[in-house]
């Protein structure tokens, strides 16, 4: 089906595969940011917000790692 991405050329594969994640990131950031901006005024859930999303990134790059260091 994507047979066609073998045939290209390193380069300008990682080149397209960048401008594709940037232009997504891009894109729901415009998307989103009206929404939440418009829609939360309290700075203090802004931080309760952030803190959950931090630790669950913690938490799952920790097991990650655990796991990597455990198989290697």
């Amino acid at each position: 089906m994507f047979y066609w991405l073998y045939d290209l050329p390193t380069w300008l594969f990682c080149f397209i595969s960048i401008v594709a994640c940037v232009a997504f990131s891009i894109v729901g950031l415009l998307i989103v940011n009206p929404r939440i901006s418009r829609g939360v005024t309290d700075s203090d859930t802004h931080n309760e917000l952030v803190s959950y999303f931090l630790s669950a990134a913690g938490v799952f790059y920790g097991i990650t790692l655990g796991l990597i260091a455990v198989g290697a």
